[in-house]
């Protein structure tokens, strides 16, 4: 039974109270899911090719200090090449999401 409910409130996140309380906690929610899909789409595909996630130095900020990312001269892994690619073949969302990330400290 809880499993069903799960995922109906996954597929249907205005049914969950906290967003029926909360419109702007809804919308957070929404944006959260829109911008994991590129990330989980270049997940699915390194395992669809076989292809590893980690590379030697896969670390470190992937976009530059301007907010652009660099193509040239840092080999710092498959899914982090994959994933300025996506960024490079115009996918702004992605771009935005991880232009914003760069301000998040890791501990």
């Amino acid at each position: 039974m809880s499993a069903k409910q799960f995922l109906a409130t996954y597929d249907h996140p205005e049914l969950d109270i906290r967003n029926r309380l909360n419109e702007e906690r809804r919308i957070q929610v929404l944006e959260n899911r829109q911008r994991l899909v590129p990330i989980l789409k270049t997940i699915i595909l390194h395992g669809q090719q076989n292809i590893p996630l980690r590379g030697h130095r896969d670390d470190g900020p992937l976009l530059g200090e301007e907010g652009e990312f660099n193509l040239v001269g840092n080999n710092d892994g498959c899914f982090r090449a994959l994933l300025r690619f996506r960024i490079d073949a115009g996918d702004i969302q992605l771009k935005e999401h991880l232009r914003n990330m760069a301000h998040v400290q890791h501990t």
